[in-house]
């Protein structure tokens, strides 16, 4: 059984449950398929992981996104994982796979509005996904939107069971032939007294044969915890894993995602460069996700046209292919490319499903210096939400990148990708940073959905609020000569209507800073043509508020560049592709009319 998911229809939205329920109807959950998957609005699957947390994975289903339907009382039923534990929905919107049992937070029903298809759980809460990839169960306020679901039969081969008839009705017994009427007895009284007394209760017949066993009901409350036994013998002694070993986790890393890496040559009419990018895959088409720096000759408009990435692929020879650029995000530094896929043999990297911490390993696949296509180095998430110069949220590391990294992915201790090296600190190889995948994934999507409605190239043109903001930091502080102010808050650099000593606090009401409890100002970026409200506060003043608004509007093409040019700070360094001028000869002096190529690794500013 297969409910199919339709684009949403010019129809009101709904304010409250109590609308959903007065018009969704009910299915019959008898009717669901044994084993299914549950595929969420961005084309998801819902994904249960054996430590308990539920999470919507990739596009193509496998084991973890498989849910056994088991039926309950009143046309409920529950959904049991691949690890034998059930899905739960809290009534604080939690959703988790983490019990043997089943209980009231277990039960869930299906409900259709129009065409779509919707899991509500016990509490009236639905079943939802967002663009994190988080799993919530929520009070229904953008009905058919984030909440609607595809509920697709895991054994295809296995039909769903069919329903049971309307009301079968027994069948009567024949009738008695017309020509064979009983006889009446010859001495019966024309109106015989009926004896309405109640007879003598009979014998007790057998018992009949045992019923079928019910189900177990839930589990009981646990006992107390019995005595410690006693202690087993000593394991053998584990794998030691040297300082600066990649050790197996990146071993693992690294086998589960070279097929996944590419390096890029992009000539253009002034030097010929080397990068790298990687394979992503969006509604079964594989595209290369790069840094813009790579291919973009001066702004948004003015692109490479000769563009070859050298893809290893699996179980074949390793090939050049020719690609092109179908859209970039100037300012963030991404840039999609489109090459055949009739070559076989590929294989991608999967977008993070969460964002990355602070602190835990981190890995990068890459082309260092043209000189080792696919190496990996390893390293620390320095900071999981940094912000330098611009307001693209980015992930800084501290895994050591080179020239020709650029466009490489970064990826977390599942081999997902969480960011790209598009930039570094001076010469500090080991502080570079790039676009977090929570931006890089939506500004990919939006311009490949444009280029393949339109076929023709789709920038992602972001916002500002007209001029770029700084987060404080002490470099800030000592500039202004403050100690006493905390490092909360964005301020403002070269804006024409405020002065850097405006600090704004919060941004629609979430406050904002340098720290994990605190939110950057990114939105502004992704959501061109909206309005802010922003509370300033004044860094020599410490009771001065003010509120605000703002609108974002779009960034020009001259605005719309990576970090690392002409206008950026000179220790900001843009991670280059590996560069090779062209020279011309005299050929008069030289007597040669070929041309010759001069290779240099300096860094281009």
């Amino acid at each position: 059984m297969n409910f199919q998911l339709n684009k949403m229809p010019n129809t009101k939205r709904l304010q409250n449950i109590s609308q959903v329920q007065t018009i969704t109807r009910l299915l019959n959950s008898a009717t669901l398929p044994k084993s299914i998957f549950i595929k969420g609005y961005y084309e998801r699957y819902l994904c249960a992981h054996r430590d308990g947390e539920v999470y919507w994975h990739g596009t193509n289903p496998r084991s973890y996104e498989t849910f056994v339907v088991e039926q309950e009382p009143n046309n409920k039923f529950s959904l049991k994982g691949i690890h034998g534990k059930y899905l739960s929905a809290f009534s604080n919107g939690t959703v988790t796979c983490n019990t043997y049992s089943v209980g009231n937070n277990e039960l869930f029903e299906v409900v259709k509005y129009g065409n779509y298809t919707f899991l509500r759980s016990i509490h009236n809460t639905f079943l939802s996904t967002n663009l994190a990839g988080a799993a919530k169960a929520i009070t229904m306020q953008r009905t058919q939107y984030l909440e609607r679901v595809v509920i697709e039969n895991a054994n295809p081969g296995e039909p769903a069971p069919a329903s049971a008839p309307a009301s079968a009705p027994a069948s009567a017994p024949a009738s008695a032939p017309a020509s064979a009427p009983a006889s009446a007895p010859a001495s019966a009284p024309a109106s015989a007294p009926v004896n309405n007394t109640r007879g003598e209760r009979g014998p007790q017949g057998q018992q009949g044969q045992q019923g079928s066993s019910g189900k177990q009901g839930s589990s009981g409350k646990q006992g107390p915890v019995g005595p410690q036994g006693p202690v087993g013998p000593q394991g053998p002694a584990g794998k030691t894993i040297h300082s600066g070993d990649h050790g197996i986790l990146g071993e693992t890393i690294y086998n589960h995602t070279k097929h996944g890496s590419v390096s890029l040559i992009v000539d253009t009419p002034y030097a010929t460069y080397t990068g790298s990018g990687f394979i992503i895959k969006y509604k079964n088409k594989y595209y290369i996700c790069t840094a813009a720096h790579n291919v973009m000759l001066s702004d948004r408009n003015n692109l490479a046209t000769n563009i070859q990435a050298s893809i290893y692929r699996k179980n074949q020879q390793p090939i050049l292919i020719p690609c092109k650029s179908i859209g970039v995000a100037g300012a963030a530094d991404v840039t999609i490319l489109e090459f055949d896929n009739s070559i076989g043999g590929l294989d991608h990297i999967e977008w993070a499903d969460e964002l990355p911490e602070t602190g835990e390993a981190c890995y990068v696949l890459g082309d260092p210096l043209g000189l080792d296509a696919i190496s990996i180095t390893e390293g620390t998430i320095r900071d999981a939400k940094y912000i330098m110069e611009n307001i693209i949220e980015s992930v800084s590391i501290s895994a050591p990148i080179q020239q020709g990294n650029s466009g490489g992915p970064i990826l977390n201790k599942h081999g997902k990708a969480v960011a790209i090296v598009s930039y570094s600190h001076d010469i500090h190889s080991t502080f570079g940073w790039g676009c977090s995948s929570k931006i890089m994934k939506m500004v990919a999507e939006y311009i490949i959905e444009g280029y393949e409605s339109t076929k023709q190239v789709t920038n992602f043109v972001g916002g500002t609020i007209g001029s770029n903001m700084y987060a404080v930091n002490a470099l800030y502080l000592l500039a202004m000569n403050v100690t006493n102010y905390p490092l909360q808050g964005f301020y403002f650099y070269n804006a024409n209507w405020i002065t850097p000593k405006y600090i704004v606090d919060e941004i629609d009401g979430t406050p904002i800073g340098v720290y994990d409890s605190q939110s950057t100002p990114y939105q502004i970026y992704t959501s061109p043509k909206k309005t802010f409200k922003l509370k300033l506060k004044h860094i020599d003043n410490s009771e001065y508020t003010q509120i605000i608004y703002r609108t974002s509007t779009n960034i020009s093409p001259d605005q719309d560049i990576p970090l690392g040019g002409p206008n950026s700070n000179p220790n900001i360094k843009r991670v280059e592709p590996v560069k090779q001028n062209k020279q011309i000869i005299d050929a008069n002096k030289y007597n040669n009319t070929r041309e010759k190529s001069r290779r240099t690794y300096k860094m281009k500013l």
